[in-house]
């Protein structure tokens, strides 16, 4: 079995060879033989592991790991919710173009603030802000989202933002944000109905998000809205040269 995977979008993203450490744990003396091989093919690996793993969480300590992302996935069952209409949702509207504008843009930058390419301090926030950039034109595009949902602002502005798909047979929540200066006004509630209606509608028998521990108030509304944590993993990240 190999011990790590290279990634391909990563690594052209970055400008430099970037990989995965594939096992699941690891002692200190096994991890440190991974990494040495590591050297000879990556400048940055990734490590994820469930984090009740004290021992693979003290291992990747020991070599230099930086635990960048408390990692948490939210699920909810979609056949034990309310479909109910309510007003919440009127304010919800479908982004109607094939092009992210400015704003969008920007909502995609907020909504990872707590991303472990934000957290990161030897990654440019130039390159994080460019790679959630590029999620919300891929998601608007079609090719990484089926339904981009918005609340409208003046003009061409956006207040809040959603990104719908399916990962792994489930309706997923790939990004989503509230600008600021529109926050505490139940614009994130609305989204997550809109969301959960647009999830039964395709015949979804769950769905998921996935977010950072340290993001309170995205944890807050998930479990507002029904989501329960379904696993919690921590996230490290090497730096090999």
């Amino acid at each position: 079995m190999e011990d790590f995977v290279s990634l391909e979008w990563d690594s052209s993203f970055f400008g430099f060879p970037v990989a995965r450490i594939l096992a699941t744990k690891s002692d200190s003396p096994q991890l440190g033989r991974i990494l040495s091989k590591l050297q000879q093919n990556a400048v940055l690996a990734y490590w994820v592991i469930d984090s009740s793993d004290l021992a693979s969480a003290a291992a990747a300590k020991c070599h230099g790991g930086l635990l960048v992302d408390r990692k948490l996935t939210y699920v909810m069952n979609l056949q034990r919710t309310s479909s109910e209409s309510t007003s919440e949702a009127s304010i919800v509207a479908e982004y109607g173009h094939r092009t992210a504008n400015s704003y969008l843009e920007d909502l995609a930058i907020q909504s990872g603030r707590y991303s472990r390419f934000n957290i990161d301090p030897r990654i440019p926030r130039a390159r994080f802000k460019e790679m959630y950039k590029i999620w919300i034109r891929r998601s608007v595009s079609g090719e990484l989202a089926a339904k981009v949902l918005v609340v409208q602002g003046e003009g061409e502005s956006i207040s809040a933002m959603i990104t719908l798909g399916c990962k792994n047979g489930r309706g997923d929540i790939g990004l989503l944000a509230v600008d600021s200066p529109w926050q505490g006004r139940g614009y994130g509630t609305a989204l997550m109905l809109a969301g959960r209606r647009y999830f039964v509608s395709k015949g979804y028998e769950y769905s998921q998000v996935v977010t950072q521990a340290n993001n309170v108030a995205a944890c807050g509304l998930y479990q507002k809205s029904g989501y329960v944590v379904e696993k919690s993993e921590n996230v490290f990240h090497f730096w090999l040269r």
